[in-house]
């Protein structure tokens, strides 16, 4: 997650479970590794959904 101008707050939901409530991005120039999170995946992908705000992504680690 990084933060490009001004904060947002924003959730993430993994296969539809919530994973990260209510997070503020921080000011701009601002990065940071969220995680980890454990959910099971039982359909063959993995949906990463964000909502109540706007998030800047660039990285997805799963193992």
């Amino acid at each position: 997650m990084w933060e490009d101008n001004n904060a947002e707050t924003f959730s993430l939901a993994l296969n539809g479970q919530t994973v990260q409530t209510n997070y503020n991005s921080g000011p701009a120039g601002t990065w940071q590794k969220l995680g980890p999170f454990d959910v099971t995946v039982s359909t063959g992908s993995l949906q990463l959904t964000t909502f109540d705000g706007i998030c800047n992504l660039s990285g997805l680690e799963v193992w």
